[in-house]
């Protein structure tokens, strides 16, 4: 049923919950085959959580603001939080109701920090090894810059060993493909196939894995790393990518960024990487001892003055003897 259709039957019915509008919402992003359903499917789960039985049309302004800061007090980043609000903007605007969710984005500061060292990276992966699904979720992110939800929703048939592309939809419906390196390819390749399907199956479900969460945290804890997200994978895949000598335009294309703005937040790194081929390619002069530059000095000084005496003009009496 859809957003609207579920307004019209429910019109002037106490059933019309902020949770039932969310249903529907995801429902009908679910039949446009929308890679937004996902992500709206985990927001709908808080917005369960927190307005549970309230009708859609009765939330206020005001309850819209506290549920923005119930969110932000669960450790949600700012981004993610907009996300939310911006699923319940979308269904309630979709629905023709009041939307008391309009224009409550928070200030994003997309400044990027969070990269692994070489000796992180070898240590995440290590961490990794007894669970070989994980593993293959990882090196893929960090081989391909893709992201976590493109990543377990993966199917066989989106994999071309042969030609060693990953092909899958990017946010906006966007089609977008990426080589894989040999790591990627030998992760993904080596993987069992319990499913002909899914590359990541969930055997209970019969569908995609949809959480990792807690065996990422894991994987963290044994390498010794925190204060890392998921998503800081995609932002370590470009640096490893400039590192390399890629250029932006380049890392743009791999991360498939529409707006090259995104990639420009790396400029740093690049600018980093130019310095660093800079000082490898830097001349070394030759040490000239303080002696040797005296007598350099004092040869320039007399090699000058003889010049300047064979330049002079002549005496009268030379002029004479010639004529």
């Amino acid at each position: 049923m859809q957003v609207r259709e579920l307004i019209e039957t429910a019109h002037g019915s106490p059933s019309l919950t902020m949770t039932a509008l969310m249903t529907a919402y995801i429902a009908e992003l679910t039949a446009r085959q929308s890679t937004f359903a996902r992500e709206a499917t985990n927001y709908a789960k808080r917005v369960t959580a927190y307005f549970r039985g309230q009708l859609a049309t009765s939330i206020t302004r005001q309850q819209a603001l506290n549920f923005r800061t119930w969110l932000l007090s669960h450790n949600l980043s700012p981004s993610t939080v907009n996300h939310h609000l911006a699923a319940c903007s979308a269904a309630c605007n979709q629905a023709g109701i009041n939307n008391p969710f309009r224009q409550l984005n928070l200030p994003l500061n997309n400044a990027v920090t969070n990269y692994l060292t070489p000796q992180q990276e070898a240590a995440l992966l290590n961490a990794c090894a007894q669970d070989k699904e994980l593993l293959a979720i990882i090196v893929t992110a960090i081989g391909t810059g893709m992201r976590r939800n493109s990543i377990l929703s993966l199917t066989w048939q989106q994999i071309d060993f042969d030609k060693r592309l990953i092909s899958f939809t990017q946010k906006g419906n966007r089609q977008h493909h990426v080589l894989m390196f040999p790591g990627v390819w030998d992760a993904l390749h080596n993987l069992d196939r319990p499913h002909p399907v899914w590359v990541f199956p969930n055997q209970s479900t019969g569908s995609h894995i949809k959480d990792i969460r807690k065996r990422f945290k894991s994987a963290l804890a044994k390498a010794g790393i925190s204060n890392f997200r998921f998503h800081d994978l995609r932002h370590h895949a470009a640096s490893r990518l400039i590192q390399a000598g890629a250029s932006l335009y380049a890392v743009q294309q791999v991360l498939g960024h529409s707006d090259p703005r995104m990639t420009s937040r790396y400029a740093h790194l690049a600018a980093d990487y130019m310095q660093s081929l800079a000082a490898k390619a830097s001349v070394t002069l030759p040490t000239i001892s303080p002696t040797t530059n005296r007598t350099r000095r004092a040869a320039s000084q007399k090699a000058a003055s003889n010049q300047a005496a064979n330049q002079s003009p002549r005496s009268s009496g030379d002029r004479a003897t010639d004529s």
